[in-house]
């Protein structure tokens, strides 16, 4: 009963809504990428390797994400990439086009996406008492995984023939309501001052 009302703290609750919306969104670009650069005039050969290179941007976006969290604050930087997730959804992706717009928006998506990811654990153990740390990244994980399920079907069913945009603006949304939430979580524990290391 008492790690049920600890798990009702608002800074864990709004963490667990935070990426539970960052995962529904979140997955669509990366189904979706190859298709629709195809559909957008990208060759099939050079298309293939567009997972390879959301990886290899994914690849520093982890890296980057112990980095930059031990300078500023993993709050900080995870609202700040969150955004800049959403930004690259809803500006990179709906306006870029050609090989060119699908190579840049899948490295920066790659990073910003990953960089997220790599910080739910370390977020989720800011908010959180040691012994119940797996029991709560066990719960986020969770919650973001019926987020993910979700999330495909319905932004899927949202594409009608060679039209993306629709998909494109529902994920990009998704992800910057998440945005929100990962800051209201981030103002539960550090408060208001925006300058803080949190």
């Amino acid at each position: 009963m008492a790690i049920a009302k600890r798990a009702l703290k608002p800074e864990f609750l709004s963490l667990t809504i935070a990426f539970f919306l960052f995962s529904f969104g979140g997955l669509l670009p990366l189904l979706y990428v190859t298709e629709i650069a195809v559909s957008g005039g990208m060759p099939i050969e050079i298309s293939q390797y567009l997972v390879c290179i959301l990886n290899a941007g994914g690849f520093l976006g982890r890296i980057c994400s112990g980095i930059l969290g031990s300078l500023i604050g993993m709050f900080n930087v995870s609202v700040i990439l969150t955004l800049l997730c959403s930004l690259i959804v809803l500006v990179v992706w709906i306006l870029g086009t050609g090989t060119a717009g699908a190579v840049v928006f899948a490295v920066l998506f790659g990073f910003a996406f990953n960089f997220v990811v790599a910080a739910v654990p370390v977020l989720v153990s800011q908010v959180s008492e040691f012994q119940e740390l797996g029991l709560r990244v066990g719960v986020v994980w969770g919650t973001s995984s019926i987020g993910a399920i979700a999330g495909i079907p319905i932004g899927s069913s949202l594409i009608r023939g060679d039209e993306y945009v629709r998909m494109k603006v529902f994920a990009g949304v998704l992800i910057v309501g998440a945005a929100f939430f990962f800051a209201l979580s981030r103002y539960f524990v550090g408060g208001g001052a925006v300058l803080k290391k949190v």
